[in-house]
């Protein structure tokens, strides 16, 4: 492949991560990121872009991951080790070994086509894990 790997041109990224997203944009990188977290600030990812949303829909950013709570709330950070300690009992198993509670939107995956993921594989459960990437 005669491709140029370090031409921002040819990286499609996806930022499952906040913060991951934010040193994207710190290091110049937005118009590479083709997707982010429901979490991320996107606004932030938008307005540096140099053509945001042109009309080919390269620069299109899709929207990644959602809620694990199905009731479409904000939740406080006791609320959700709550439902992280609930689930571990339930299964008896360790928080790691549970879902994430962000699950990846699989449609908006495909749609964005990433050469490269951003993640984490500390815990399954604050963030989609390489193996939420693989399903």
């Amino acid at each position: 492949d005669d491709r140029d790997l370090n031409s921002h041109a040819t990286m499609r990224i996806a930022c499952l991560l906040p913060s991951a997203t934010d040193i994207c944009v710190a290091l110049g990188l937005s118009d590479s990121i083709v997707g982010v977290t429901h979490e991320c600030d996107l606004e932030s990812v938008l307005e540096s872009q140099s053509q945001p949303n042109s009309e080919n829909g390269s620069n299109k950013v899709q929207i990644l991951t959602s809620s694990g709570f199905d009731d479409g709330n904000k939740h406080s950070q006791g609320e959700i080790d709550a439902r992280v300690k609930t689930e571990s009992k339930l299964l008896n198993a360790s928080a790691e070994s549970i879902n994430s509670l962000y699950p990846i939107c699989k449609e908006a995956f495909r749609a964005a086509r990433p050469t490269i993921v951003l993640t984490q594989d500390l815990c399954s459960v604050c963030a989609p894990c390489p193996k939420d990437v693989n399903n």
